[in-house]
């Protein structure tokens, strides 16, 4: 859909040094949105997770002097992993909106100076 209206508002434009500018822009946009949702999409998928389940009883009935603090230690790394995953998603749907928006005031501005 987002691609539709793109196309839409490059050749809306008469100038194709600035149809070809915007063209760029607007798939550079494209490809962070999309990139984000990626990453997005493995960061929501189950991570391991330590401290709880049969395993971690059985570690414990075996009497493994540091199952309790080995498993925090390998929960934190995944909470790290999982933290650093959603925030690059973040910042590159954050990128691909700014730029977005780059693209529409170019759009904005070009078709002003046209009409004026």
């Amino acid at each position: 859909m987002l691609g539709s209206a793109a196309a839409f508002l490059v050749r809306a434009l008469t100038s194709p040094s600035i149809q070809t500018i915007l063209t760029i822009v607007i798939g550079v946009a494209l490809f962070y949105v999309l990139s984000s949702g990626f990453v997005a999409l493995g960061a929501v998928r189950t991570l391991p997770s330590f401290g709880y389940g049969t395993q971690f009883l059985l570690q414990l009935q075996a009497g493994a002097p540091n199952a309790i603090a080995d498993a925090l230690a390998r929960q934190e790394l995944m909470n790290n992993i999982r933290h650093l995953r959603n925030e690059t998603a973040y910042q590159a749907l954050r990128n691909g909106l700014i730029l977005l928006f780059a693209a529409l005031l170019l759009f904005a501005t070009m078709l002003a100076y046209e009409y004026c």
